[in-house]
């Protein structure tokens, strides 16, 4: 019974912010390395978590892929739903445009580090 609930517990908390998925295939710029893009991720998801969104991200690097996909590198956000998503992004480029806040800084940073190559939604289910 109590790996069950073990297990349970596990499942719950992966999955709790699985319903929309954020995608971004990003090319890194050689500006950066992967550990100083993974160290802005970490910076981005303490704000998100300090003011209070429900959005947070990983950075997924391939162990292995097709021809062409190794030199990329892969943000993988997490939101509630798409609405939320939707809010959640409105207001994190509007402090983003006030030029002095937290998520301005983070932006600036990622842009030394990649560009983004495309970028898609995904509802889990």
């Amino acid at each position: 019974m109590k790996n069950l609930f073990i297990l349970f517990t596990l499942l719950a908390t992966n999955f709790a912010f699985a319903d929309y998925q954020d995608v971004i295939k990003m090319e890194p710029t050689g500006n950066c390395t992967i550990d100083e893009m993974v160290e802005i991720k970490d910076d981005f998801n303490n704000v998100m978590q300090k003011k209070g969104y429900d959005y947070r991200a990983k950075i997924w690097v391939p162990t292995f892929a097709t021809e062409g996909t190794l030199n990329h590198v892969y943000w993988i956000g997490t939101a509630p739903d798409l609405p939320d998503f939707a809010s959640e992004f409105t207001r994190y480029f509007e402090e983003v445009t006030k030029g002095s806040t937290p998520e301005a800084g983070i932006e600036t940073a990622f842009g030394e580090c990649r560009v983004e190559v495309s970028r898609s939604g995904f509802q889990a289910r």
